[in-house]
């Protein structure tokens, strides 16, 4: 009996580290999965791009929503794409963003505008443009 307790003591530790990195790999995947979800709506040309790599999981998304100073609050977003020739302008901050410091692409939540409306399907952008910046504390990407 005493055998059996301390051997699933020192096997506590090692299936605790097992689990947490199974659910690190889990989380990464699922953020993925949920901006390949989202792509429905992006153009031909950006599913052509993006998805087959991210169907693989050979590249990571992360997707952003939380904003600095107000949390999840869909309808307050602050966040802006303004189109701009054959782009896009984006203006904001957001954080806690699962997969930002390693993730290539980011999906982002905004609101458009020209339209005034919300994107909620999300706004693709590749991580590695000129202007964005990553900061690990505390998950925030700042564009």
């Amino acid at each position: 009996m005493i055998c059996l307790i301390l051997l699933s003591m020192s096997m506590g530790f090692w299936w605790g580290t097992l689990l947490n990195r199974l659910q690190s790999e889990m989380f990464r995947r699922l953020v993925s999965m949920n901006v390949i979800l989202r792509s429905i709506v992006w153009a031909e040309a950006r599913k052509q791009k993006y998805l087959p790599s991210l169907a693989q999981m050979k590249a990571i998304a992360c997707w952003a929503f939380t904003k600095l100073d107000y949390g999840n609050d869909a309808n307050a977003l602050k966040t802006t794409t303004t189109k701009m020739g054959g782009g896009w302008i984006l203006d904001g901050q957001k954080r806690w963003i699962g997969n930002n410091t390693f993730a290539g692409l980011l999906v982002i939540f905004t609101r458009n505008t020209t339209t005034n409306q919300i994107n909620g399907l999300g706004m693709a952008f590749e991580t590695h443009l000129e202007g964005a910046q990553r900061f690990a504390e505390g998950s925030s990407y700042v564009m």
